[in-house]
């Protein structure tokens, strides 16, 4: 499959990967490391912690209720 088209698939490919990966680390995260306690990743170099977010980037409206919240999410 070559010409225009064919960068495109291969980016849609590519962000899908990225965004299944993402998806299924924070699965893994959630199901077997328990809020707040560490993973070690590579010692000495990459740790893991699990917290929660329910805001947006970096706690971005995070202490607004569920519905403002959402709302803002799908207007933005």
């Amino acid at each position: 499959m070559k010409g225009p088209k064919s960068k495109y698939v291969h980016l849609a490919l590519i962000c899908f990967l990225i965004v299944l990966a993402d998806q299924l680390t924070k699965w893994m995260v959630s199901r077997w490391v328990r809020l707040f306690d560490v993973a070690v990743v590579i010692p000495g170099c990459v740790n893991l912690v699990h917290v929660q977010n329910p805001g947006g980037a970096f706690g971005l409206f995070a202490h607004q209720g569920n519905g403002i919240r959402s709302m803002l999410f799908l207007l933005t």
